[in-house]
């Protein structure tokens, strides 16, 4: 979710087995255009949006059979060019690997993530390719380890973590086990220690349903062991924001069937209390959260299997209003020292 058009509005790009990408220009108040559809190659699997060729409009890069669609910066896109060396791929993640200021391209495929890192003109060097195990997932991007590299954490049976060498290289993998068949990932800081922490989604053969795991960064790349929390049946994609705005992350989970999130508010401890569903109204496979009405709340928006997009807006009451007051009373502050009177209505207040 980008703002394709440059009108200062979050737009939608979603992609279809038919070998399309979908725009959906958003108008500002959470509502969104109807879908424009640009070719790109078969079945478009996962999109990622990035500035690939630095001319200041977002571009986008689409897995399956992988491509890159240049932005005219108005909402339309270029004829889609493939990219080189690589196959067919299940999932595409964008971030700069190397440090030249450039956006890179990661895709993973089989047993392995293809890296492409970007001369700059948005063509690509021939892919480095990392072995990581077992059919590799979703793919998440950040800085595991805190030395201010991207790195990269993925699913392969277990959750696999490929720090970066700083150059676009990664280093070998290192397995986090959760007990259980992970299906995707996302990063954040859950216990606001200022190490990144995983969240992985797990099947469950029982119901009521599956589960997230949650594994606590411990420095230097490395994690705990999972703590689990239910959700719903099917989860298939999760997503990390901080949808009660109390500055500590929540999380997101879609659950394919019956096409409903399940919400899970972060208690700043790396716990989450119990989900809540709103429902979608069709089955999904993708969840993504931006604030797409400019209110300064995250929404949450999902693709379904039905070929239509649904958002959630968040209706989250603000927590209080601020009034700033000077020189109201001389007793009380002093305008001439910059002093200010601070009134919070309804304050939310943690011990």
């Amino acid at each position: 979710m980008k703002d394709f058009n440059q009108d200062g509005f979050l737009d939608l790009a979603t992609g279809n087995n038919e070998g399309n990408v979908s725009i959906l220009l958003g108008t500002g108040d959470g509502k969104f255009g109807t879908a424009t559809k640009f070719p790109a190659f078969d079945g478009v699997q996962s999109i990622a949006a990035a500035d690939f060729n630095g001319d200041g409009k977002i571009d986008l890069a689409t897995a399956g059979s992988p491509s890159v669609l240049l932005g005219n910066g108005n909402g339309t896109f270029n004829t889609a060019t493939k990219l080189p060396g690589v196959g067919s791929s299940s999932f595409v993640a964008t971030g700069d690997f190397n440090g030249d200021g450039f956006p890179d391209i990661a895709l993973t495929a089989g047993n392995t993530i293809s890296v492409l890192l970007n001369k700059g003109n948005a063509t690509f060097d021939t892919p480095t390719n990392f072995v990581v195990g077992g059919g590799v997932g979703t793919l998440a991007v950040g800085d595991l380890n805190g030395d201010g590299k991207l790195d990269l954490a993925t699913v392969s049976g277990n959750i696999s973590v490929l720090l970066n060498n700083g150059d676009g290289s990664f280093g070998s993998p290192a397995n986090f086990s959760v007990g259980g068949d992970p299906f995707s990932v996302a990063i954040g800081d859950f216990n606001g220690d200022g190490k990144a922490d995983l969240a992985t989604l797990q099947r469950s053969n029982f119901l009521p349903g599956d589960f997230v795991s949650v594994l606590l960064g411990t420095g230097g790349g490395s994690f705990g062991s999972p703590t689990s929390f239910p959700v719903g049946i099917l989860a298939r994609s999760i997503a990390v924001e901080d949808f009660d705005r109390d500055g500590v992350l929540d999380l997101v989970v879609l659950n394919l069937f019956p096409g409903n999130v399940s919400v899970l508010l972060g208690t700043g401890t790396g716990s989450f209390g119990f989900a809540t569903q709103f429902s979608v109204g069709n089955p999904a496979f993708f969840v993504a959260s931006f604030d797409v009405n400019n209110d300064g709340k995250p929404d949450i928006a999902t693709a379904n299997l039905t070929g239509n997009v649904s958002v959630l807006l968040n209706t989250t009451p603000s927590n209080y209003t601020v009034t700033i007051a000077r020189g109201a009373n001389a007793s009380e502050l002093n305008s001439s020292d910059g002093t200010f009177l601070i009134t919070l209505d309804n304050p939310v207040v943690k011990v």
